[in-house]
């Protein structure tokens, strides 16, 4: 992994949970504890981190990451996306682009276009089109952010008043079924709601890292599916297969009871669960492990796996599963007393799929598994997944924004676009040479 690749993730880390171990990088980005400790004192001389003995810690500030180091996170995903955007625009059109890196990488791919109208606030894509010579660039007035390099306020308001829009591409910073598109600043998601207004498409542009999180302003609401029907036979492991913000997070929610669906039915074992609680449906044997690594940070490991048993009267058949997980993880079992918030990346994700098994659950809901964990970690939580599908006798449902890994252990596969099915694949064959998928998911 490249300086600036581990520099992102660490100030990611570094957000996420208010500090960091220098033992914890060391295994979650697989380099040595020297370099993480030259990766911190670059981080700290650049204030933005303080370093303590045998790690750091966020200043007691709201954290949020420049634009210069959220380039290099998810970049390649940020580059499909740029393509599937600007492969939406034709000549002739008028272009709304908000700031932010994958808006950025938008800008990038539409800059060679012919006779385009580009509207944007932000500064670094103004001083990139700037030059091009088949692009007419209106850039608004308004203050400067540092951190996002855009112009926000009355002024750049007053600029969007009375312009048509064909298109507007908006970055956010967080993208959740509730709390809707989330900027980090409300003054700037202010100023992108008036965009938004002056567009009649408006596309959301921003890599998975997004979906599920809240920031600090909403821009917008967000209705993330449309209409979807699938199916989940006992004993299947299917994937949902789609790109960022496609309804897949969303999907699992309403299964689950943790979104109420606007319409349609949710059949479980032939009954009719569609409006019922959370609680119920976990009682019915619905297990849902959500995206990004929840675990009970100061509780520890063996206290997280009992929060997941807490319905279960069978105390004998929970021992007994207990051991069965920690005879599939016996890493886990050396550190069973150890508070949760202290492991790694990859253990953490463990304890939480630890953690739903532990309701000896019918149907198992998987959200993302992969996310934030080092490539070398990916195909190690891949495969454990599928050996206790069959450890269990589960029936499990995954979301995974890994394509390749995700297919290689499902019976089936539904691809997902604009929240709608568009292709259910009976093969790692066939949704390797679906159309659809290159096309919306591969970016190819």
């Amino acid at each position: 992994m490249h300086r600036a690749a581990r520099l992102s993730a660490i100030l990611e880390r570094l957000a996420d949970g208010g500090s960091v171990a220098v033992a914890d990088l060391t295994d979650d980005l697989d380099a040595s504890p020297a370099t993480i400790r030259r990766d911190l004192v670059i981080l700290e001389r650049q204030r933005l981190l303080a370093r303590t003995h045998g790690g750091a810690t966020a200043h007691a500030v709201s954290f949020e990451l420049p634009l210069r180091y959220k380039g290099v996170r998810y970049a390649e995903e940020k580059r499909r996306i740029a393509r599937e955007a600007a492969a939406q625009v034709s000549e002739g059109m008028a272009v709304g682009l908000t700031g932010g890196t994958t808006a950025t990488e938008v800008a990038r791919a539409l800059a060679d276009q012919q006779k385009l109208t580009i509207v944007t606030n932000a500064l670094n894509i103004a001083s990139e089109l700037a030059v091009r010579p088949g692009i007419k660039l209106i850039t608004t007035g308004g203050v400067a952010r540092s951190q996002s390099y855009e112009l926000s306020g009355p002024i750049a308001e007053a600029s969007l008043t009375g312009l048509n829009l064909n298109v507007a591409f908006i970055g956010v910073d967080g993208i959740d079924p509730q709390a809707g598109c989330t900027t980090h600043h409300e003054v700037e998601a202010h100023t992108n709601a008036v965009m938004i207004k002056c567009a009649r498409r408006v596309v959301v542009v921003a890599d998975s890292s997004k979906i599920g999180k809240v920031a600090f302003a909403r821009i917008c609401e967000v209705t993330a599916v449309s209409e979807l029907s699938l199916e989940v036979h006992q004993g299947e492991l299917v994937t949902l297969i789609g790109a960022n913000g496609a309804g897949k997070t969303t999907t699992l929610k309403a299964i689950s009871g943790l979104m109420a669906p606007a319409g349609g039915r949710l059949i479980f074992e032939g009954e009719d669960i569609t409006g019922a609680s959370a609680r119920r449906i976990l009682q019915l044997g619905v297990a849902h492990c959500p995206e990004g690594r929840r675990v009970f940070p100061f509780m520890t490991v063996i206290e997280n796996l009992q929060m997941g048993c807490h319905l279960r009267r069978d105390s004998r058949e929970v021992e007994a599963d207990m051991t069965k997980f920690f005879d599939r993880f016996p890493i886990l079992y050396d550190r069973r007393t150890q508070m949760a918030g202290t492991l790694s990346g990859g253990e953490q994700q463990m304890v939480a799929l630890g953690r739903a098994l532990m309701l000896a659950p019918k149907i198992l809901l998987v959200d993302e598994p992969s996310v934030g964990l080092a490539p070398i970690l990916v195909s190690r939580m891949i495969e454990a997944i599928a050996s206790m599908k069959e450890r269990y006798n589960l029936t499990v449902l995954m979301a995974e924004q890994n394509f390749t890994q995700a297919i290689r252990i499902a019976n089936r596969g539904y691809v997902i676009v604009h929240g709608k099915i568009a292709f259910e694949g009976g093969s790692a064959e066939e949704l390797n040479n679906n159309d659809l998928i290159r096309k919306f998911y591969l970016g190819l």
